[in-house]
């Protein structure tokens, strides 16, 4: 579970996810802007380009941030204010 505060044109909010797929699909709702990053994966017969979505990227470092610091991304402030694993 997390608890993030976002900001974006000093109007703050504060959301709650519970895992991080809900943190995902909130992000999609948002409109965010930027580059995907690819891994190449080469294999005998052929090149693979294997690369996340933006949304995934995005929440991975935010699920990621410890309590008090924050990620920047698109004109949104995120940090998290509570941080808890599950059981």
């Amino acid at each position: 579970m997390r608890k993030i505060n976002i900001n974006k044109d000093n109007k703050i909010i504060t959301k709650s996810f519970i895992s991080y797929r809900e943190l995902v699909m909130f992000l999609k709702k948002l409109d965010l802007y930027g580059v995907v990053k690819y891994n190449n994966l080469f294999s005998s017969r052929s090149q693979v380009l294997l690369g996340l979505p933006l949304e995934y990227q995005i929440a991975d470092k935010i699920w990621k941030l410890d309590i008090g610091i924050s990620y920047f991304h698109s004109g949104y402030n995120f940090s998290t204010i509570f941080k808890k694993e599950r059981a």
